[in-house]
């Protein structure tokens, strides 16, 4: 009997030490795949990152970094809604990651989820009370919301945390636009143009601009 309990003891301790030693193998595997797809990245080749990331994921499904740079990688290859939904999934996974939140905040802001938009941006701004780009994705997703006056003094917070961004004033341009105020939007639009330098806003942020101004003059004009 006694020599059973051994045999069994025995089989059970070499069952953990092949699973512990395959969780090492696949643990390091999905690091080398992720590290092969952010070189990608880095080198612009899009379709081979997107492969390594997903190469990743299906290793460890709950790995929030490999699906925010798919997301990422989506979004260079001209595919929203992949993009949106790994993005989003990856700020679930990673709650305490400001640029994840910032990221899924600005992508719900695109899909016109004004209140998910919001609270993903108070989130962001909860773990980095500075973030710029929270508070200028939180005044968007309040403006729609419709409330363009609180949409303009979260823009004016974000421009007082970094008067050198000139998506804030582009921002700020738009929604006094949509208020009707056309000579203060025309002097935010010009402080736009000389802080940019005539540099143009990134890919994103441009997508936003329009997404808002456009949703803004909607409703703003149904109400008269």
């Amino acid at each position: 009997m006694m020599r059973k309990r051994t045999v069994g003891l025995v089989s059970v301790l070499v069952l953990l030490a092949g699973a512990s030693a395959c969780s090492k193998d696949t643990e390091a595997e999905k690091r080398q795949r992720f590290e092969a797809g952010s070189k990608y990245f880095a080198d612009g080749q899009y379709k081979e990152a997107s492969v390594e990331f997903r190469n990743a994921i299906q290793l460890d499904p709950k790995y929030g970094e490999a699906r925010l740079k798919l997301g990422e990688t989506y979004l260079r290859l001209n595919q929203p809604q992949q993009a949106f939904r790994e993005i989003v999934r990856a700020a679930d996974l990673l709650p305490d990651s400001v640029d994840a939140q910032v990221q899924a905040a600005t992508l719900l802001l695109l899909a016109g989820q004004f209140e998910d938009a919001s609270a993903r941006a108070k989130k962001a701004l909860a773990l980095d009370a500075r973030n710029v780009r929270a508070q200028v994705v939180l005044a968007n997703a309040t403006a729609g919301l419709r409330d363009l006056d609180g949409a303009v003094q979260q823009i004016r917070e974000a421009i007082e945390l970094d008067p050198k961004q000139a998506g804030s004033y582009a921002n700020l341009g738009a929604l006094q636009l949509a208020q009707g105020k056309r000579e203060e939007a025309e002097a935010a639009f010009r402080k736009a143009v000389e802080v940019g330098g005539g540099q143009p806003e990134p890919h994103l942020m441009a997508l936003v601009g329009r997404r808002v101004g456009s949703v803004s003059s909607r409703w703003t004009c149904s109400d008269r």
